[in-house]
C-alpha cells in the first residue's frame, strides 16, 4: 500500500512557516519551521529547492532582499549557510535570539542525556539557572509549551512525577499547555531547596540497610562480655551471642 508522503506546505495557505518584520527575533523560528519541513518532505538535501521554498513563505519586500543572499556568486548556497548569511544582515536583538536559542539547545540536549534527579542540587541550579537565562531571550519566538517540555526532558522521571503533583494550571489554561514555564522552574527549584518531607528530605528515597550489625558491651565481674546484636530484613532483634567474656 503507497503511503503519502508529506510535502512542504502551500504559501497561499495558513499552516506555512512564517516571519513577522516588526519581531525580527521571529527569523529563528522561521528557518527551523522551513528546515523542520523540509526533512519531512524529503528535500532537505535539495538546498536551491529548500530556499525557493522558503522565500515563497515570506512578505515580497523582505523575499527580495533575502533571495539576493540565496547564492555565493553563481553557487547556490547550502540552507544553513544561507540561513547564517540572512541572520548577519537583521537587527542585533534577532542575533543574540539566535545566539540563546544555539545555546538552550545545547543545554537541553547534554541534561536529557543524563537526567537530572531532586538530589542532585550542584547540577539542578547549573542546569535551571542556565535555562532560565537562554528562554528569556526568547520568549517571544518559543512557546511555552515547549519551553515546558524541553525543561522538563531534562529532568528525571520521579523528579517529574513529584513536579507534577505540585504544579497548579494557570488560569484558563488549555490540557496540552496547562503550566507556565517560569512557575515550573520554579516549583521545581522550591522542591529541591526544601525538599518535602523536612529537613533531611525524603527518607524513603534514600537506599536502606538490609542488615547491620551492633556490638553492645556489657560489664561483668573481672572483664566484660560482648554481646552482638543483629538486625534482619524484617526488622526484629535476632538471638544475642554472648562473648567469650574476654576482658576489654
Amino acid at each position: 500500500m503507497a503511503t503519502n508522503k508529506a510535502r512542504m506546505p502551500v504559501p497561499y495557505g495558513k499552516n506555512h512557516p512564517t516571519y513577522d518584520p516588526e519581531e525580527p527575533g521571529s527569523a529563528v523560528r522561521f528557518f527551523d519551521q522551513v528546515a523542520m519541513a523540509a526533512t519531512e518532505a524529503g528535500i532537505d538535501d535539495q538546498p536551491a529547492e529548500v530556499v525557493k521554498w522558503a522565500l515563497s513563505y515570506l512578505p515580497e519586500s523582505i523575499k527580495k532582499r533575502w533571495a539576493l543572499l540565496a547564492k555565493n556568486g553563481n553557487a547556490q548556497r547550502p540552507f544553513a549557510e544561507w540561513r547564517d548569511e540572512v541572520m548577519k544582515i537583521l537587527p542585533r536583538r534577532a542575533q543574540e535570539a539566535a545566539g540563546a536559542m544555539a545555546r538552550l539547545d545545547a543545554l537541553v540536549t547534554k541534561w536529557s542525556r543524563s537526567p537530572i534527579s531532586r538530589h542532585d542540587r550542584a547540577d539542578f541550579f547549573d542546569f535551571s539557572l542556565g535555562f532560565m537565562a537562554e528562554a528569556k531571550a526568547i520568549g517571544s519566538i518559543v512557546s511555552n509549551r515547549d519551553l515546558v517540555r524541553m525543561y522538563l526532558r531534562c529532568l528525571n522521571s520521579m523528579f517529574r512525577e513529584r513536579l507534577q503533583d505540585k504544579l497548579t494550571p494557570r488560569t484558563n489554561a488549555t490540557d496540552e499547555d496547562p503550566y507556565d514555564w517560569t512557575a515550573v522552574v520554579e516549583k521545581s527549584k522550591e522542591l529541591v531547596a526544601g525538599g518535602t518531607s523536612g529537613p533531611f528530605g525524603d527518607l524513603n528515597l534514600e537506599p536502606s540497610t538490609s542488615e547491620y550489625e551492633r556490638v553492645k558491651i556489657e560489664p561483668g565481674l573481672g572483664g566484660s562480655k560482648i554481646l552482638e546484636i543483629r538486625l534482619g530484613e524484617d526488622g526484629c532483634h535476632g538471638r544475642a551471642d554472648e562473648g567469650d567474656g574476654s576482658e576489654i
